[in-house]
C-alpha cells in the first residue's frame, strides 16, 4: 500500500458490500438482542450506517451521535464511577488486600 503513489483518499472511498442496508439492519438487530438498556452499541452501528452516505452527511450524523452520547445521563455516571474510583484508592482505609477481581464484560 505505502508503495501505492498517490495514496487513495479516505473521504472518496465506497462502501464495497453487495448490500449495505441490509447488513447494518442485520447488524441492529444483532446489537439490540445484546446491547439491551445500553444506548451506546446502537448508537456505534449508526454511526457505521453513516458510512454509507456521503462523507460530509455521515460525518456530520457521526458527530451528532457522539454528542449525544457524551450528553447522557449513562455516560455521566460512567466518568463518575471511574474518578470515583480512582478517588477511593487513595484513601489509606481503602487500601487492597488482594488483588481485584478481573472485570467481566456486561451482558
Amino acid at each position: 500500500m505505502a508503495a501505492q503513489r498517490p495514496l487513495p483518499v479516505l473521504r472518496e472511498r465506497r462502501v464495497a458490500h453487495p448490500d449495505p442496508e441490509a447488513f447494518v439492519q442485520f447488524a441492529r438487530n444483532s446489537v439490540a438482542a445484546v446491547a439491551k438498556g445500553y444506548p451506546a452499541p446502537l448508537k456505534c452501528v449508526e454511526a457505521v450506517a453513516a458510512s454509507i452516505k456521503p462523507f460530509e452527511e455521515g460525518v456530520a450524523i457521526e458527530r451528532q451521535l457522539f454528542i449525544e452520547l457524551v450528553s447522557s445521563p449513562e455516560s455521566k455516571a460512567l466518568r463518575h464511577a471511574f474518578f470515583a474510583e480512582r478517588a477511593a484508592g487513595r484513601f489509606p482505609t481503602c487500601q487492597r488486600t488482594r488483588p481485584p477481581a478481573p472485570s467481566v464484560p456486561p451482558r
